[in-house]
Protein backbone atom coordinates (compact mmCIF):
# COMPACT_ATOMS: atom_id res chain seq x y z
CA UNK A 1 0.00 0.00 0.00
CA UNK A 2 1.38 3.24 -1.20
CA UNK A 3 0.16 6.56 1.31
CA UNK A 4 0.88 9.75 -0.19
CA UNK A 5 0.56 11.91 3.35
CA UNK A 6 1.21 15.12 1.73
CA UNK A 7 -0.66 16.46 4.15
CA UNK A 8 1.66 15.44 6.92
CA UNK A 9 -1.49 14.36 9.20
CA UNK A 10 0.17 11.52 11.13
CA UNK A 11 -1.55 8.18 9.56
CA UNK A 12 0.72 6.60 11.89
CA UNK A 13 -2.69 4.45 13.37
CA UNK A 14 -3.73 3.73 9.79
CA UNK A 15 -0.29 2.42 8.73
CA UNK A 16 0.51 0.81 12.00
CA UNK A 17 -2.82 -1.21 11.49
CA UNK A 18 -1.95 -2.34 8.04
CA UNK A 19 0.93 -3.92 8.74
CA UNK A 20 -0.11 -5.94 11.74
CA UNK A 21 -2.56 -7.44 9.12
CA UNK A 22 0.24 -8.17 6.81
CA UNK A 23 0.63 -5.28 4.55
CA UNK A 24 3.32 -3.78 3.17
CA UNK A 25 3.17 0.54 3.59
CA UNK A 26 5.17 2.72 2.19
CA UNK A 27 4.38 6.22 3.51
CA UNK A 28 5.77 9.60 0.95
CA UNK A 29 5.48 12.97 2.54
CA UNK A 30 5.91 15.25 -0.48
CA UNK A 31 6.00 15.20 -3.68
CA UNK A 32 9.17 14.83 -5.24
CA UNK A 33 9.36 11.92 -2.91
CA UNK A 34 5.83 10.40 -4.24
CA UNK A 35 6.88 10.98 -8.18
CA UNK A 36 9.89 8.52 -7.34
CA UNK A 37 8.32 6.37 -6.18
CA UNK A 38 5.14 5.85 -8.61
CA UNK A 39 7.52 5.42 -11.39
CA UNK A 40 9.69 2.89 -10.21
CA UNK A 41 7.18 1.06 -8.03
CA UNK A 42 3.23 -0.54 -8.72
CA UNK A 43 1.23 -1.11 -5.74
CA UNK A 44 -1.87 -2.98 -4.63
CA UNK A 45 -3.47 0.20 -3.59
CA UNK A 46 -2.43 3.87 -2.90
CA UNK A 47 -4.20 6.79 -0.30
CA UNK A 48 -3.82 10.05 -1.29
CA UNK A 49 -3.77 12.62 1.38
CA UNK A 50 -3.89 15.66 -0.77
CA UNK A 51 -2.65 19.37 0.22
CA UNK A 52 -4.45 20.60 -2.96
CA UNK A 53 -7.93 18.24 -4.42
CA UNK A 54 -7.86 19.70 -7.58
CA UNK A 55 -9.07 17.63 -10.93
CA UNK A 56 -6.05 18.30 -13.29
CA UNK A 57 -3.43 18.97 -10.37
CA UNK A 58 -0.11 17.81 -10.10
CA UNK A 59 -1.28 15.34 -7.13
CA UNK A 60 -4.69 13.87 -9.13
CA UNK A 61 -1.52 13.58 -12.59
CA UNK A 62 0.28 11.41 -9.72
CA UNK A 63 -2.56 9.68 -9.54
CA UNK A 64 -3.19 9.11 -13.06
CA UNK A 65 0.19 7.92 -13.84
CA UNK A 66 -0.06 5.11 -11.43
CA UNK A 67 -2.43 3.84 -13.53
CA UNK A 68 -0.74 1.42 -16.18
CA UNK A 69 -1.41 -2.38 -17.14
CA UNK A 70 -3.28 -2.90 -13.95
CA UNK A 71 -5.86 -0.35 -12.37
CA UNK A 72 -4.79 0.86 -8.60
CA UNK A 73 -7.30 1.21 -6.71
CA UNK A 74 -6.94 4.84 -5.15
CA UNK A 75 -8.85 6.12 -1.50
CA UNK A 76 -8.66 9.79 -1.15
CA UNK A 77 -8.92 11.55 1.47
CA UNK A 78 -10.90 14.72 1.51
CA UNK A 79 -11.83 17.48 3.73
CA UNK A 80 -14.50 19.08 2.83
CA UNK A 81 -17.65 18.19 0.19
CA UNK A 82 -16.60 20.78 -2.31
CA UNK A 83 -13.17 18.95 -2.64
CA UNK A 84 -15.40 15.59 -3.09
CA UNK A 85 -17.38 17.29 -5.93
CA UNK A 86 -13.93 18.15 -7.54
CA UNK A 87 -12.36 15.01 -7.16
CA UNK A 88 -15.84 13.09 -8.27
CA UNK A 89 -14.06 13.63 -11.90
CA UNK A 90 -10.81 12.16 -11.28
CA UNK A 91 -9.76 10.12 -14.03
CA UNK A 92 -8.85 6.91 -12.15
CA UNK A 93 -10.66 3.85 -11.69
CA UNK A 94 -11.65 1.98 -8.51
CA UNK A 95 -11.61 5.16 -6.07
CA UNK A 96 -13.41 5.61 -3.01
CA UNK A 97 -13.25 8.60 -0.67
CA UNK A 98 -13.63 9.77 2.90
CA UNK A 99 -14.35 12.92 4.33
CA UNK A 100 -12.72 14.46 7.12
CA UNK A 101 -12.74 13.68 10.09
CA UNK A 102 -12.82 10.64 9.75
CA UNK A 103 -12.71 7.53 12.01
CA UNK A 104 -9.54 4.83 11.55
CA UNK A 105 -11.61 2.26 11.39
CA UNK A 106 -13.92 3.96 8.47
CA UNK A 107 -10.15 4.66 6.46
CA UNK A 108 -9.06 0.81 6.87
CA UNK A 109 -12.57 -0.54 5.88
CA UNK A 110 -12.65 1.62 2.74
CA UNK A 111 -8.68 0.14 2.55
CA UNK A 112 -9.47 -2.93 2.49
CA UNK A 113 -12.45 -2.56 -0.01
CA UNK A 114 -10.74 -1.25 -2.57
CA UNK A 115 -7.97 -3.74 -2.07
CA UNK A 116 -11.04 -6.79 -2.48
CA UNK A 117 -12.13 -4.97 -5.59
CA UNK A 118 -8.59 -4.66 -7.43
CA UNK A 119 -8.27 -8.50 -6.90
CA UNK A 120 -11.84 -9.33 -8.21
CA UNK A 121 -11.30 -7.13 -11.53
CA UNK A 122 -7.42 -8.83 -11.77
CA UNK A 123 -9.48 -11.99 -11.54
CA UNK A 124 -11.88 -10.81 -13.99
CA UNK A 125 -8.85 -9.74 -16.09
CA UNK A 126 -7.07 -13.47 -16.28
CA UNK A 127 -10.83 -14.92 -17.18
CA UNK A 128 -10.91 -12.43 -20.17
CA UNK A 129 -7.51 -13.38 -21.26
CA UNK A 130 -8.32 -17.21 -20.92
CA UNK A 131 -11.38 -16.82 -22.94
CA UNK A 132 -10.02 -14.84 -25.18
CA UNK A 133 -7.32 -17.13 -25.81
CA UNK A 134 -10.29 -20.40 -26.02
CA UNK A 135 -11.85 -18.08 -29.13
CA UNK A 136 -8.10 -17.77 -30.77
CA UNK A 137 -6.95 -20.82 -30.64
CA UNK A 138 -8.75 -24.38 -31.91
CA UNK A 139 -8.96 -26.51 -28.35
CA UNK A 140 -8.49 -29.59 -29.84
CA UNK A 141 -5.37 -28.62 -32.64
CA UNK A 142 -4.30 -25.60 -30.89
CA UNK A 143 -4.34 -23.64 -34.35
CA UNK A 144 -5.64 -20.54 -35.24
CA UNK A 145 -9.96 -21.32 -35.34
CA UNK A 146 -11.54 -19.71 -38.22
CA UNK A 147 -13.38 -17.38 -36.08
CA UNK A 148 -9.89 -15.49 -35.73
CA UNK A 149 -8.93 -15.71 -39.21
CA UNK A 150 -12.21 -14.43 -40.22
CA UNK A 151 -12.13 -11.43 -38.20
CA UNK A 152 -8.25 -11.09 -39.21
CA UNK A 153 -8.89 -11.23 -42.62
CA UNK A 154 -11.70 -8.90 -42.57
CA UNK A 155 -8.88 -6.23 -40.34
CA UNK A 156 -6.70 -6.54 -43.31
CA UNK A 157 -9.23 -6.27 -46.28
CA UNK A 158 -10.31 -3.12 -44.99
CA UNK A 159 -6.31 -1.93 -44.24
CA UNK A 160 -6.07 -3.07 -47.75
CA UNK A 161 -8.97 -0.68 -48.94
CA UNK A 162 -7.77 1.95 -46.82
CA UNK A 163 -4.16 2.37 -48.18
CA UNK A 164 -4.96 1.26 -51.76
CA UNK A 165 -2.89 -2.09 -51.37
CA UNK A 166 -3.06 -5.41 -52.62
CA UNK A 167 -4.58 -7.91 -50.28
Amino acid sequence: VLILDHRRDGLADVVNQLRRSGHEVTVSHDLDESAELIETWEPSLAVLNPLVAKDGGVEFELLERLQRDVAVPVVVILDSRAALEQARHLDVPLRDFVISPYGTDELLHRIELASSARDHVRALHDKTRDLEGQVTNDFKTDLLSERYFRRLLAVEFKRALRNQSPL
